[in-house]
């Protein structure tokens, strides 16, 4: 009931954006058959297997525009913080003395929010190259690698692109013990020498928090700024779209590169064949999703 909520209220919010939009209009911003959207989620299908407590979306509408759809860029989202977090896991098993940081770079905002990206990522680039460079002093000599997702957002007074991410250190790195100084004495102005008009830096350890699991909530706040974009408002979100589209905006490097962007939105089935399982479909109505037909059982069904 919960995860259907979420995707009902992701849903009922992208239909709020899209009335204030015509075909038209998303067309001219370069969105190619906008009516997939506005029927995207329309239906749902999710199998119950009952005997281990899983449920599974197996199928759906999915328009996969998850810059405009709340919808898509959850599932993207969901997608993505399992394989990092499958990927953490391993990295954390080889090299069990690293753990992770939430850093925040920013850079000044601009009227032209192609080239304040451009500027943004190309001076990360440049920080993150610094790993490999051991004759030239920088704070990325003690990362191991990182995933970052680029947040956009602009409140009237120009664009602000920012990166927030997640940094793999050592443990008993200064930035774990004393994450805040660490920012402001190192971080800070080896940022601002690189973009050469911000300054403004965060880092923080991630707290454990349960056992299984321990630091899924801070990759869940790392991604959830990738699913953003449509929270511009109409207008923003028109000029916004074609500059965005095409552009990585969640990305690696180091011990976490090589994750592969979802090419599909529905769960993964691995280890449930031979299972049996309830079969629910659903459907977008009234605000939220509702059971469109009886439940059929399925015995030992692939």
């Amino acid at each position: 009931a919960k995860r259907l909520n979420r995707y009902g209220t992701a849903r009922s919010v992208t239909n709020a954006l899209l009335v204030t939009i015509s075909d038209e209009e998303l067309r001219q911003a370069g969105v190619t058959k906008p009516e997939r959207i506005r029927h995207c989620g329309e239906w749902l299908r999710f199998r119950d297997y009952y005997t281990i407590g899983q449920h599974k979306l197996t199928a759906g509408n999915f328009c996969d525009k998850p810059l405009i759809c709340g919808l898509c860029a959850i599932l993207r989202g969901s997608k993505l913080l399992a394989s990092y977090l499958a990927r953490l896991n391993l990295v954390r098993t080889v090299e069990p003395r690293l753990r992770p940081v939430m850093v925040t770079l920013s850079v000044r905002n601009g009227d032209d929010l192609s080239e304040r990206l451009d500027h943004l990522r190309a001076s990360m680039k440049l920080l993150h190259g610094r790993r490999h460079l051991p004759k030239q002093p920088s704070v990325m000599h003690q990362v191991s690698g990182g995933v970052y997702s680029v947040e956009v957002v602009n409140t009237g007074n120009g664009w602000h692109p920012h990166a927030h991410a997640i940094w793999m250190v050592d443990q008993n790195h200064e930035s774990l013990t004393n994450s805040r100084m660490w920012a402001l004495q190192k971080l800070s102005p080896e940022w601002h020498a690189i973009t050469g008009d911000s300054f403004i830096v965060d880092a923080r350890p991630i707290t454990p928090t349960d056992e299984e699991n321990p630091y899924a909530a801070g990759f869940c706040e790392v991604f959830k700024y990738a699913v953003k974009p449509a929270e511009l408002g109409r207008d923003r979100l028109l000029e916004a779209f074609p500059i965005l589209t095409g552009k990585r905006l969640v990305a690696s490097f180091g011990c976490f590169r090589g994750i592969k962007e979802p090419t599909k939105l529905t769960d993964d089935l691995d280890g449930l064949k031979g299972l049996p399982y309830f079969e629910y479909f659903y459907r977008y109505m009234h605000g939220g999703y509702h059971v469109a037909q009886e439940p059929v059982h399925h015995e030992n069904h692939d």
